[in-house]
């Protein structure tokens, strides 16, 4: 959503797209896509499995500072998704680097 939907839009669906550069929220955009792209494609195709544990260290960086963002002005309902994504984002980036890696193909 927040790579190509208007920013009109996105506003009226969240709050803060209107209180941003609309650079920095496209830009969030891509960040989140590439993000969600390097937790997946690596772990399905097993090549360079150890992209997906970094890729899902920075989501979660990024949930971080959306919480702290949120903090600021607390807006306690958008508090709830960046928390949650942030938690799961963490526990795929333990996962994928201790519990349980993925093998690369040989």
């Amino acid at each position: 959503m927040k790579l190509t939907m208007p920013i009109d839009t996105l506003t009226s669906l969240m709050t803060w797209p209107g209180a941003v550069p609309q650079v920095l929220v496209r830009a969030i955009g891509a960040a989140e896509v590439a993000g969600a792209i390097g937790v997946f494609l690596p772990a399905v195709t097993r090549m360079q499995p150890w992209v997906t544990s970094y890729a899902a260290m920075a989501l979660a960086t990024a949930m971080i500072c959306a919480v702290g963002y949120h903090l600021m002005p607390f807006q306690g309902k958008m508090l709830i998704p960046s928390i949650i994504l942030g938690v799961i984002a963490g526990y795929v980036a333990w996962g994928r680097e201790t519990a349980l890696p993925i093998k690369p193909k040989h």
